[in-house]
């Protein structure tokens, strides 16, 4: 193995335990069986609480496969990594926000800013490897239809 392979390695396996660490910081701020949470009013089409871990896991398994394309074509810039690492940090602010402070119109904007740094993140991800890019647009319809859910569910509580 050359001294590149070595790197592009150590890269993936970097990102890889970046992107399960935000699965994980998420996954331990939230709390759906808190009597806050089960308290509030949520809309009819709210899935089932069962439904979050599995599709999350899914998009984080997607986000975390773009990131390694990526860097497997050698062009992953500061730029893009920055996108990468503000859209990790927005999601664990969005839990700590929504579960542990209690605010769901607060989350709304952090929803809101997650889904600004999810389309600068495919335009910049298509423009370096087009299966990149698609592989973040499911992220982006989840992120849309969680946004809804999280603003029906401010303006019923």
């Amino acid at each position: 193995m050359d001294k590149k392979q070595s790197e592009n390695i150590v890269k993936i396996a970097a990102a890889v335990l970046f992107v399960a660490a935000v699965a994980a910081a998420g996954a331990l701020l939230t709390d759906t069986a808190s009597d806050w949470y089960e308290a509030l009013v949520k809309p009819a089409f709210q899935p089932p609480d069962l439904v979050f871990p599995i599709v999350w896991t899914v998009l984080y398994a997607m986000i975390a496969l773009s990131l390694v394309r990526l860097i497997g074509t050698g062009r992953l810039n500061m730029g893009l990594l920055a996108l990468f690492a503000a859209n990790g940090l927005l999601n664990v602010l969005w839990s700590y926000v929504f579960f542990r402070m209690q605010s769901p119109m607060v989350a709304f904007a952090v929803i809101v800013a997650i889904g600004v740094t999810a389309v600068l993140l495919i335009r910049e991800a298509w423009k370096t490897d087009a299966a990149a890019g698609w592989l973040l647009v499911p992220y982006l319809v989840w992120l849309a239809f969680a946004a809804i859910l999280n603003y029906v569910i401010a303006m019923l509580n």
